[in-house]
């Protein structure tokens, strides 16, 4: 399942296709993640809506929404991820000024509870894909903060005069609310987004 298009609609592939299918989406677009939860398939829009959509019939049904965001909430929001983090489905809010607030949600109920504290996790946002991961002891990565990249082509492109930005790459530590450089390294792109490449389980 994929966001595509202008309007950043879904489509989705099965085996025996030979093209991804946009998903009726009706006048819903505009969509920011989507992810594979539980054996189905959850998106969320710009305006805060989680939609679940059933892939096991022929056609699949229209996407339907099972929670929602506050309006307070979506107000200070510009990007919205999800993300699962040990087994719950989690959202990942992000203002303008890269500030995070991360809120594990309840379906059945739509109930959205703050997360202050990750634990031994961290999580891994990007527009390619956003996980999250156990950090152990010899792990080189942080606990309880948030590795970000550059949400669109425009802050690269067009920030700092076209400087070779594609190495923005940066942690946001969720206790205090501070930032600093991940990626040192050189990136020989100004187009291409920066992306974080997840382990697979399959191969």
């Amino acid at each position: 399942m994929v966001i595509c298009g202008s309007e950043r609609r879904v489509a989705y592939f099965k085996p025996g296709q030979e093209t991804w299918i946009t998903v009726d989406t009706g006048n819903w677009y505009r969509f920011h993640d989507v992810i594979y939860h539980k054996g189905r398939f959850y998106a969320i829009n710009w305006l805060g809506y989680i939609f679940v959509c059933d892939f096991t019939g022929h056609v699949p049904n229209n996407l339907i929404v099972v929670a929602w965001m506050s309006i307070s909430l979506l107000m200070s929001s510009s990007m919205l991820y999800l993300v699962e983090s040990g087994g719950a489905l989690v959202v990942v809010t992000r203002s303008r000024a890269n500030k995070f607030q991360v809120f594990e949600v309840d379906l059945t109920t739509n109930t959205w509870t703050e997360v202050k504290d990750l634990g031994n996790r961290a999580l891994y946002l990007g527009l390619n894909s956003s996980f999250s991961i156990e950090i152990l002891d010899s792990s080189i990565c942080e606990r309880n903060c948030i590795y970000f990249t550059d949400c669109s082509q425009v802050e690269i492109q067009f920030t700092d005069k076209w400087k070779v930005n594609g190495k923005n790459m940066r942690i946001y530590d969720i206790r205090d609310d501070s930032i600093v450089p991940h990626f040192m390294g050189k990136s020989s792109s100004r187009i291409a987004l920066p992306m974080w490449v997840e382990q697979s389980y399959f191969f």
